[in-house]
C-alpha cells in the first residue's frame, strides 16, 4: 500500500534518510536530551512539516509527551493535519518506547480491523481444516514450545492411541523412519517425526518417499522442526507449515488452553475443580508471557511448555481426589508445582521466589471459596461450564498491561523499543535476503544497493564540502600527545574515508556496467547485500552493527574531526567544549590527557589517575589541566 507512505517516510524509519550533517535543530525543551540527533535528522529531511507541526509550542506537546499512550493522545490540531504513518515517525522521534503501539495501531486503522492478532491456534481445526493424506504438516518450533504432547493427547482423542506413532530423530533413525513412515501410509495411521532439524541431510531421502506413496485416506504425517537455514526448500513447498510457539499475550495463550479442552472436564467435575483448572492455565500463561520482560521480569529465557500444564492438571486431579471434608491440601500443590514442574526448570532463587509468590497469591481459600479476585483483577465465575470460562477470557483486553504480571507500569518501554528495533532489523533483513540466495543480478543489486550508495554519496558530499584538512607527517609526529592523537585520528579517519568512497565507487561501476565485478568489489557488496559492515571498514570503527548507521555515525565523526583539526590549529583546542562522541577512540585521548598530565607535574604516568566530580572544590589535587566536555569540566 504505497499511498500510505509520503516520501521520505520509509526511509527515515528504517534509518535509511540522511539529514543535512550541519543541520542544527532546537530540540524542544519538553523532549528528552537523548532524542536531539532523532529530532534534527527529522527537522532536516521534513523540515516543511516540522515547522508546520510547531514542535515549540510546550502547551500543546508536552501532555502529549508525558502521556502514558501518547500514541493515541496526538494534540486535536495535529491529529488531522498528519497521515497515519506521519504519526508513527513523531512517535518514532520523540517516544520510541511507544512505537510499537503506534505501529499496531497503524495497522489496524489502515486495515481497518480492530486488532490484529492471530485466532488462537487449534489442533482440532488443523486435522480438519488444513490436513490431508497427501499433504504432511510441518510445526516449525520455538524455544519452549513442543507440540509432540498436545498432538500425542489429540490423536488419541480422535484416532486413538494404537493408530499414532511417533519417532525421535537423531539417533541412526533414518532406515527405521522410512519403514514406518511406509507401514503408516498403507494403514492409515498418524505418524509423527520429531526434530528434523537434527538430520536434515536425510531430508531429501525423506521428500523422495513421500513423492512414491500411495497413502491411505486416514493416513496423516505430522513433523517437527526447529528452524534451520538448510532445511530443503522442496520439502517446505511440500508441507502445510504452522508456527507453533506460545501465543502473544495472556487472552491468547488462555484461548489456546481451553480450546485443547474437553467441555466434559469440566462439566463432570464440581466449580471448585473449574476453577482450579482456570487459576492454572491464568498461573501457566503469566509465567510464559513474563518471558517478555527479561530480564526484569525473569533472569532467563524458561522453556514452561504444555507439558507443564498437563502435568499440573494431574496434580490438581489427585490432589482433588485425595482431600477430604473440602479441605484442599494447599501445602502439597505448592510444593509439586515449585519443585517438581515449573519450579523445577528455575535455576534462579529469586525466580523460585517469584513463582512461589504467584503459587500463594493465586491459589487459596479466598480465591476459590470466598470470591477474592485473581490478580485483583478477575472474579472468578460460580460455573463449572466452560463457556461461562470462555466468555470471561473473551472479556479480557488484547494487550497485556505489565500490572498483570506484579511489574511496574513503565517496564513497557524497554520491552517496546527492543520489539520495535526487532521489527525494523527484520524488515531490513528481508531487503536485504542472504548470501546463500543473492547471486549476481544487475536488476536486483541495483534496487537493494541503490539505497545505500546514494546514502554514502550524500554523506561523502557534506563532509568533503570545505574540503578536508591535509595532515602532514610532522603533525603526525607530534611530541604534544593531545596532538598527535587528533592529527592521528583525523589522518586515519580521511583515509578511509577515501577508501569507503572507492568501494562504493566500484560497486556502483558495476552496477552501471563500467566496472568489473572482482572477488573484492563482489565481497564487499554482499557485506553490503546481507546488512554487514566489509570488515576492511571495521579496522577504523566497529560501530553500529546496520550499515547506514555505521556510515552515518562514520561521516557524522569525520565532519567533526575537522572542527577538532581546526580549534587544534587555532591553539584552542583545550578551551573549546569537547564531545566525546566525535571521536572514535575517546579512551586514547583520555589517556594522552593523562600522558600530558603527567608530563606537566614530572611525575610517572602509572601514578595518574583520572579524577571527576560535579564539584570542582572537593578535588584535593590542584588543577593541572582542565578540559571541558559539554559543561562537564575534567580537571
Amino acid at each position: 500500500m504505497p499511498e500510505l507512505f509520503q516520501p521520505n517516510e520509509w526511509e527515515f524509519f528504517l534509518g535509511h534518510a540522511v539529514g543535512n550533517i550541519e543541520a542544527r535543530a532546537n530540540l524542544p525543551k519538553w523532549a528528552s536530551e537523548d532524542r536531539k540527533d532523532a529530532f534534527t535528522t527529522y527537522a532536516s529531511v521534513f523540515n516543511r512539516l516540522a515547522s508546520t507541526l510547531q514542535f515549540e509550542n510546550e502547551g500543546v506537546w508536552k501532555p502529549w509527551y508525558d502521556h502514558l499512550e501518547c500514541e493515541k493522545s496526538l494534540p486535536g490540531n495535529v491529529r488531522g493535519a498528519v497521515s497515519n504513518f506521519q504519526k508513527v515517525l513523531i512517535t518514532q522521534v520523540f517516544r520510541p518506547d511507544r512505537v510499537e503501539s503506534a505501529l499496531n495501531l497503524f495497522v489496524c486503522e489502515s486495515l481497518k480491523v480492530a486488532n490484529i492478532s492471530a485466532q488462537a491456534f487449534s489442533l482440532r481445526n488443523l486435522y480438519r481444516e488444513e490436513s490431508s493424506m497427501d499433504t504432511p504438516v510441518l510445526f516449525v518450533t520455538s524455544p519452549g514450545s513442543d507440540p509432540s504432547k498436545e498432538l500425542e493427547e489429540f490423536a488419541e482423542a480422535e484416532v486413538g492411541r494404537d493408530n499414532f506413532q511417533e519417532l525421535s530423530m537423531g539417533g541412526g533413525q533414518n532406515e527405521l523412519a522410512i519403514q514406518m513412515l511406509r507401514e503408516a501410509a498403507s494403514k492409515g495411521f498418524w505418524l509423527c517425526f520429531k526434530n528434523l532439524h537434527l538430520v536434515v541431510s536425510w531430508l531429501p531421502s525423506l521428500e523422495k518417499e513421500l513423492k512414491g506413496l500411495n497413502a491411505h485416506a486416514n493416513f496423516r504425517l505430522w513433523l517437527t522442526t526447529e528452524p534451520h537455514l538448510k532445511f530443503p526448500p522442496i520439502l517446505l513447498e511440500t508441507c502445510h507449515k504452522v508456527t507453533y510457539e506460545a501465543p502473544p499475550g495472556i487472552k491468547k495463550n488462555l484461548q489456546r488452553t481451553y480450546q485443547g479442552w474437553s467441555p466434559n472436564l469440566f462439566e463432570q467435575g464440581s466449580v471448585f475443580k473449574a476453577r482450579m483448572y482456570f487459576v492454572l492455565s491464568w498461573f501457566h500463561a503469566i509465567v510464559q508471557e513474563r518471558r517478555t520482560y527479561i530480564p526484569q521480569g525473569w533472569s532467563k529465557f524458561y522453556e514452561f511448555s504444555y507439558g507443564d500444564l498437563k502435568a499440573g492438571t494431574i496434580i490438581i486431579d489427585n490432589l482433588l481426589a485425595d482431600s477430604k471434608n473440602g479441605e484442599f491440601n494447599w501445602d502439597a500443590l505448592y510444593g509439586l508445582l515449585e519443585s517438581a514442574i515449573y519450579g523445577g526448570r528455575i535455576d534462579n532463587e529469586l525466580d523460585l521466589r517469584v513463582l512461589r509468590a504467584y503459587l500463594e497469591q493465586y491459589y487459596n481459600d479466598e480465591v476459590m471459596k470466598q470470591n477474592k479476585k485473581v490478580a485483583g483483577i478477575i472474579s472468578l465465575p460460580e460455573s463449572q461450564s466452560i463457556r461461562d470460562y470462555l466468555m470471561l477470557i473473551s472479556k479480557l483486553p488484547e494487550n497485556d498491561s505489565p500490572s498483570f504480571f506484579g511489574l511496574p507500569i513503565n517496564i513497557d518501554r524497554s520491552v517496546q523499543r527492543f520489539n520495535t528495533n526487532m521489527v525494523i532489523e527484520g524488515m531490513k533483513r528481508l531487503q536485504a535476503g542472504s548470501t546463500e540466495n543473492i547471486k549476481f543480478d544487475r536488476e536486483k543489486w541495483n534496487e537493494l544497493l541503490g539505497p545505500i550508495i546514494k546514502l554514502w554519496k550524500t554523506l561523502y558530499k557534506q563532509v568533503k564540502e570545505k574540503g578536508v584538512p591535509q595532515i602532514k607527517e610532522k603533525q603526525l609526529n607530534s611530541d604534544d600527545p593531545i596532538e598527535s592523537f587528533i592529527y592521528t585520528e583525523s589522518h586515519n579517519c580521511f583515509q578511509m574515508l577515501d577508501k569507503i568512497d572507492h568501494s562504493i565507487d566500484n560497486i556502483s561501476g558495476v552496477l552501471a556496467g563500467t566496472g568489473l565485478l572482482n572477488s573484492a568489489v563482489q565481497s564487499e557488496a554482499l557485506c553490503l547485500l546481507t546488512g554487514d559492515i566489509p570488515p576492511k571498514w571495521l579496522t577504523i570503527w566497529e560501530g553500529p552493527a546496520n550499515p547506514n548507521s555505521w556510515m552515518k555515525g562514520f561521516c557524522k565523526r569525520a565532519f567533526a574531526l575537522k572542527s577538532w583539526v581546526h580549534s587544534l590549529q587555532q591553539g584552542n583546542i583545550l578551551t573549546s567544549q569537547l564531545n566525546l562522541a566525535d571521536l572514535f577512540h575517546p579512551e586514547i585521548f583520555l589517556n594522552a590527557i593523562r600522558q600530558l598530565t603527567s608530563r606537566k607535574i614530572n611525575s610517572p604516568i602509572d601514578n595518574m589517575k583520572l579524577a571527576c566530580s560535579f564539584e570542582p572544590n572537593k578535588l584535593k589535587s590542584p588543577v593541572v589541566l582542565q578540559v571541558y566536555f559539554f559543561n562537564i569540566e575534567i580537571f
